[in-house]
Formats: C-alpha cells, sequence, structure tokens
C-alpha cells in the first residue's frame, strides 16, 4: 500500500483569478464615459428645448421672453449624471438640488405645470450605450 500527500499551491492562480474577476465586475471607466455622454444629451436637450415627444410645451403666459428652463441657466448646471459611488460601483446617478427639477422634468398637474424633460435618452442613445458598455468586455 502506498500513501502519498499531493499539495498544490495556487495562491498564484488564485491571485490571477481575483484581480481578474474584479476587473470584469468594475464597470467604473465605462459608467464614467456613460455619465458623460448622458451630460452632455441633457446639455443638447437643454440647447434645442426639446423632449422625448418634441419640442417642449410653450408657455402659457408672455411674462418671460427668455428660453424656456433656462432664465438663470440654474437648472441646466446642476443636473448632473455621475457614478454614484454611496449606491455602488454600477450605478449612475442624474441629481439635481434643485427642488423645482423634478417639476419641469415631470410636471406638476395641481400647478398646470406641463411636464418638459430635459434628461432622456433616446432609442439611438440606448444603442450608443450598449456599445460603450458592451466594447468594456
Amino acid at each position: 500500500m502506498f500513501n502519498f500527500d499531493v499539495k498544490i499551491n495556487d495562491e498564484q492562480a488564485r491571485k490571477v483569478l481575483d484581480a481578474t474577476a474584479k476587473h470584469l465586475l468594475d464597470l467604473t471607466p465605462e459608467n464614467k464615459q456613460a455619465a458623460a455622454f448622458i451630460n452632455s444629451k441633457t446639455q443638447q436637450h437643454f440647447n434645442n428645448a426639446e423632449g422625448p415627444d418634441g419640442a417642449w410645451k410653450p408657455r402659457k403666459s408672455t411674462k418671460g421672453t427668455w428660453p424656456l428652463l433656462q432664465k438663470t441657466k440654474a437648472l441646466r448646471r446642476d443636473v448632473v449624471a455621475d457614478v454614484n459611488t454611496k449606491i455602488g460601483k454600477l450605478d449612475i446617478a442624474i441629481t439635481s438640488s434643485l427642488p423645482y427639477a423634478a417639476t419641469h422634468q415631470f410636471g406638476d398637474d395641481s400647478r398646470n405645470i406641463p411636464s418638459r424633460p430635459y434628461t432622456w435618452l433616446s432609442k439611438s442613445d440606448i444603442k450608443q450605450l450598449e456599445q460603450l458598455y458592451a466594447a468594456g468586455f
């Protein structure tokens, strides 16, 4: 009868596999590119005063002569898409600290304010983002 012990040192292989898995799961570079893309699209929507269904609804009053949602330009400066590290590596958050940001994005029927969405993606934009993420793999 033979007795023998085989000892395999797989520490280096485990390190390589762990590093590879970490790299594959870390979408930070793609998320940063996607956030920059979303930011540029948002600015484009402000420039063109357009939502996914076309031009924003005009003002009902004739008080203002400035472009819609751009009297102070605070909203267009404040809306930002960025990698949200508070939630996790795989998230992009689109945020604004302004209390009226959601009112303009979604509208407010109780105050007769129509929605004027400024943050949205077309089907073509979504395809570009899909390609961006696919290129990372």
